[in-house]
């Protein structure tokens, strides 16, 4: 009902919502982190708030026993460039530290069409080097994994 406010294009044989609107894009993020919350699970372990610097935040979660790890992971969530967050993918993070025996840093990149590709992948460098020199992780003991948007931003 409530995707009903919004208007609706028709380009070609493709119906798609009207994502240039701001407010569309806002209502649909909501949204999408919400539903994929509920499909990823909820968080099992406590995340701790982190801000890289001014703009680009994201939190830490670490399994019980894995706080005194030497090894991190660098999580870049996926939607596209254009959906998610670090919000939703809590459970998932909250094993895959569990599994890896490391911590996870999951940040909130900036995401398109009100930025580009390139701010995305320097808020990836910089949430890197603060694991590397704000953290003291070693650059060699830092992986970065991601999905989907958050998948190609690893291999940029």
């Amino acid at each position: 009902a409530a995707l009903n406010r919004f208007s609706w294009t028709t380009r070609g044989n493709l119906s798609t919502p009207a994502l240039e609107s701001p407010t569309g894009r806002a209502f649909l993020r909501r949204l999408s982190d919400r539903l994929l919350v509920d499909v990823a699970g909820r968080l099992e372990t406590p995340a701790r708030p982190v801000t890289i610097h001014d703009g680009l935040e994201g939190f830490f979660v670490a399994w019980p026993g894995t706080e005194r790890s030497r090894q991190a992971l660098l999580y870049l969530h996926g939607g596209g460039l254009v959906f998610g967050s670090a919000l939703y993918a809590h459970g998932f993070l909250s094993r895959l530290s569990r599994a890896a025996d490391a911590c996870v840093l999951s940040i909130d990149y900036r995401l398109c069409p009100e930025h580009t590709t390139r701010d995305a992948v320097a808020d990836a460098v910089s949430a890197f080097d603060f694991l590397v020199w704000s953290c003291g992780f070693a650059p060699g003991d830092v992986g970065i994994v991601g999905e989907s948007g958050g998948g190609q931003l690893a291999l940029l």
